[in-house]
């Protein structure tokens, strides 16, 4: 009996797009919306995504190496968050950023608008 041959994997779009999926229609127009503004913000980056048990994790760095990732969005069932990886050295005037470890610091996103925020 012969093999069916492999089914080519869909390709990195559609593969955030399936992963969005999961979430509840507006986690997902509001990751697509903070996504958008990310990859304006941030060309040309490469864009990783991590699918884990409590986030879908897109990360963008200027190199194939996670280790030197600028930021991430990480998604999660009731909403997403904007993490700066080096977020602790970060100055920030404003107190905007939250969190207390080592390194990372993020701001939460509630409508998808945190961007836009000249102060960010």
């Amino acid at each position: 009996m012969k093999k069916a041959a492999p089914k080519p994997e869909a390709g990195p779009a559609k593969q955030l797009a399936g992963f969005l999926s999961e979430f509840t229609p507006e986690i997902a127009r509001r990751a697509r919306k903070i996504l958008k503004q990310l990859r304006a913000l941030l060309p040309p980056s490469i864009e990783m995504v991590y699918d884990n048990y409590n986030f879908l994790v897109v990360g963008f760095s200027p190199t194939e190496r996670p280790s030197e990732a600028i930021l991430s969005l990480a998604i999660y069932a009731r909403g997403m968050g904007v993490c700066f990886l080096h977020g602790a050295r970060l100055p920030d005037p404003h107190h905007l950023l939250q969190g207390a470890g080592k390194q990372v610091r993020s701001i939460k996103i509630v409508t998808g608008d945190e961007l836009a925020d000249p102060r960010v």
